[in-house]
């Protein structure tokens, strides 16, 4: 049987005045699958997940979701985001709210869920991503990581057919990144569609059905993480691995020699 394609993105291209971000994307995400994007900054890797959702407009190319094209009316492209939740790496929280009616508002405003209800799923949730104890905080007194998994919970609230993370735990102190990329691999065990932007490879190993690696605004590679991370087809790829394994030995040995806190 075929499992049908969750989000489609044909020969997109984006720039930013003379800059070229996305040149001719191709990529087909099928349902339940879990893909993470892979490459270097300014690969386009967050340029890709933003036009994914039209909170960046492409200049050429198209994009389905679930079937329907994502060029649409204001009205069909509100009732589309509903159905691809995304966390952003710089959290996007309202300030003037409290972390508990952070999660509560989206259910209320874009689901039509009651409002009782809608408060104990965000108790519910917040619990899962270890902030049930800062619902009545204000995101201004949370750390940034702490941001971070109120962005998770708010986004998990809507209850989408599909996530957006991106760079979802970069913001998270060392203890609190196991606990979040558990919480993810659960979603993605629960048969979630998932688009990641991450340089955490062991829950790319762990949980990604394919790995996508992008290099100036092309795919490069596109293949299962056992093929990517032990025989990856090109020398780009090979490099950005390599570096990326140093940069991560550095970073555990300067833990260890106590120049970086645990």
């Amino acid at each position: 049987m075929t499992v049908p394609v969750a989000i489609a993105c044909r020969d997109l291209h984006k720039s930013f005045g003379s800059l070229k971000v996305l040149q001719g994307v191709d990529l087909e995400i099928r349902s339940g699958e879990k893909v993470v994007l892979l490459g270097p900054s300014g690969s386009g890797k967050s340029t890709l997940l933003r036009c994914m959702n039209r909170l960046e407009e492409v200049d050429s190319g198209t994009i389905t979701l679930f079937d329907r094209p994502l060029d649409t009316s204001a009205r069909e492209l509100a009732a589309l985001r509903a159905e691809v939740g995304m966390v952003f790496q710089g959290f996007h929280l309202f300030p003037h709210l409290s972390v508990l009616e952070n999660v509560t508002l989206p259910q209320t405003q874009v689901r039509g869920v009651g409002r009782a209800e809608a408060e104990q799923r965000a108790r519910v949730l917040l619990g899962r991503v270890g902030m049930g104890h800062k619902a009545a905080a204000w995101p201004p007194q949370l750390s940034g990581g702490q941001q971070q998994r109120v962005a998770i919970a708010r986004a998990l609230a809507l209850e989408p057919r599909a996530l957006l993370f991106d760079e979802p735990t970069s913001a998270l102190d060392p203890e609190m990144v196991h606990e979040v990329l558990e919480v993810m691999n659960a979603i993605a065990a629960q048969g979630m569609t998932m688009v990641v932007v991450t340089h955490e490879m062991h829950f790319a190993e762990r949980v990604a059905d394919r790995i996508v690696f992008m290099d100036g605004g092309r795919v490069i590679e596109d293949a299962p993480p056992a093929v990517f991370f032990r025989q990856p087809a090109t020398e780009r790829a090979r490099t950005f691995l390599s570096h990326l394994r140093v940069d991560r030995q550095r970073t555990e040995t300067l833990r260890a020699t106590g120049f970086l806190a645990n």
